[in-house]
């Protein structure tokens, strides 16, 4: 499926994450982001999840079923440099279903309140990273989410 994402420059949102130990639970939800519907239109990586919101196509939540006793443990992360700030949407795909699976298995590494989530099956030196909230970066390569930095996370 061709997907082609756009920024939207002219806002900055906020969001939360948690991660809940107990139940594996990792949920990172913008705050505000629901549009007119409450439909989503999802991207899997294994059990990993970006949804979108079916009206204004505007990135909302991400969700994983994923226990951190596989990431891997780092004593630091270093944070990409910024390419461009504001609202992640996708402008094309989704055009015959709601939904769209990758097989690819992310790749978790953390420190700290840092999460950083890879993924692709290959190193994509390339991406250019977007903050898509005050919290949050994704790196986008060829039109492919390739990455994300999930930053003050809640452990609970």
């Amino acid at each position: 499926m061709d997907f082609k994402y756009i920024i939207d420059a002219s806002r900055l949102n906020t969001g939360t994450c948690v991660y809940n130990k107990e139940d594996f639970a990792l949920e990172y939800k913008i705050h505000g982001g629901w549009g007119d519907t409450y439909r989503e239109l999802l991207l899997f990586y294994d059990t990993f999840t970006f949804a979108f919101d079916a009206t204004s196509r505007k990135f909302i939540s991400l969700d994983d079923y994923t226990n951190i006793d596989q990431w891997q443990k780092k004593d630091s992360i270093h944070l990409p440099e910024i390419d461009c700030t504001g609202t992640l949407i996708i402008e094309n795909g989704f055009e015959d279903d709601d939904r769209y699976s990758y097989r690819i298995r992310p790749l978790y590494k953390y420190s700290k309140n840092i999460i950083n989530i890879i993924l692709i099956d290959k190193d994509i030196p390339f991406s250019k990273f977007y903050a898509i909230s005050d919290d949050l970066i994704v790196g986008i390569f060829d039109n492919n989410i390739t990455s994300c930095y999930i930053l003050n996370t809640t452990f609970i």
